[in-house]
């Protein structure tokens, strides 16, 4: 057990001869209540595969509100394995896509889906909810939505994601890449290698990589939307073959690439990712060894105005 682990590693750190031993504090009660925790009290406040467990974005407004306030200036709110929104049906159809018989007709697992969406206990946060969640908390300067890492696809590396929430005054500069459509400039990752190589830009970013990891599911769900193609669930299963072999790119493989170039590598979805899209941004090393281009990273596209928080969100109750 994870947690068993980490026990024995703090018990081994305190029975160090010569080592301080830390002040720990448990506390037991509702995460919006932020009772006994002093203002800007904490460097980092981490929500781990929790707020999936909250029973509305309402809530999840009051915990950020808390913790925004008990972090101090330059300090972080990690939120982890956050669920996604616009990916919630695609998790869905994967889940009965891979459940029915191959005999089961597209109606009848169109209705398999809409049931288990409408049956769905947990919440699920659309990316852009932390986009615009600047505008109702100013003191977070910046936010770093990230896909997950790994190269396993699986619930977590599909369809959930973090976010890291940076609070304090503005200190370092915004940097806003310059953009290229991986789509539409037809790359690849050799290009994208060569462009690197040769070019040596301090920052440039990727739009619309198609992830590797969705194209099936995505697939899935505009086959169930529409009326065309495969007649069953098997004939589906069949024509999905060759997009799970080679459709798209793995975000494992453009981390892979910073092996070979003095770049470092950031990527976040594309949009609200219902396209199975991400963007990549790369950074210059220099010959030091420091970055080149000093700054935050902007993912973002055009100014976001903001929805009423429910539509950011499903109703688990």
């Amino acid at each position: 057990d994870f947690s068993d682990v980490v026990l024995r590693r703090i018990q081994q750190q305190l029975t160090m001869p010569g080592q301080e031993l830390p002040q720990v504090t448990l506390l037991q009660q509702w995460a919006d209540d932020f009772t006994g925790i002093e203002a800007e009290a904490f460097d980092t406040i981490i929500l781990n595969s929790v707020v999936q467990y909250f029973p509305g974005i309402d809530y999840l407004l009051r915990v950020l509100e808390g913790a925004v306030r008990a972090v101090a200036p330059e300090g972080y709110i990690f939120v982890g394995d956050v669920r996604s929104l616009p990916l919630l049906e695609a998790f869905h159809a994967s889940v009965q896509c891979y459940q029915a018989p191959p005999s089961l007709s597209r109606a009848e697992l169109r209705q398999r889906v809409h049931r288990s969406m409408a049956h769905e206990r947990e919440l699920a946060i659309d990316p852009a909810f932390f986009t615009v969640l600047k505008q109702r908390f100013p003191q977070i300067r910046h936010v770093d939505i990230r896909l997950k890492r790994g190269r396993f696809h699986n619930e977590l590396t599909k369809f959930r994601y973090d976010v890291l929430l940076q609070v304090g005054p503005e200190s370092s500069p915004t940097l806003k890449p310059s953009w290229l459509d991986w789509q539409k400039e037809g790359l690849t990752l050799s290009a994208v290698h060569q462009l690197l190589e040769e070019t040596a830009p301090e920052i440039v970013g990727l739009r619309h990589v198609l992830n590797a990891r969705l194209q099936a599911d995505v697939k899935t769900v505009a086959w169930l939307a529409g009326d065309g193609g495969p007649v069953t669930v098997g004939e589906l299963r069949e024509g999905l073959r060759d997009i799970r072999k080679g459709g798209g790119i793995e975000p494992e493989e453009l981390y892979a690439l910073c092996d070979e170039v003095p770049y470092t590598v950031g990527i976040s979805w594309s949009g609200a990712g219902a396209e199975g899209c991400f963007d990549v941004v790369f950074r210059r090393y220099t010959a030091a060894g420091g970055q080149g281009a000093r700054g935050i990273v902007d993912f973002s596209g055009e100014t976001v105005w903001p929805k009423p928080w429910s539509a950011y969100a499903n109703n688990p109750l």
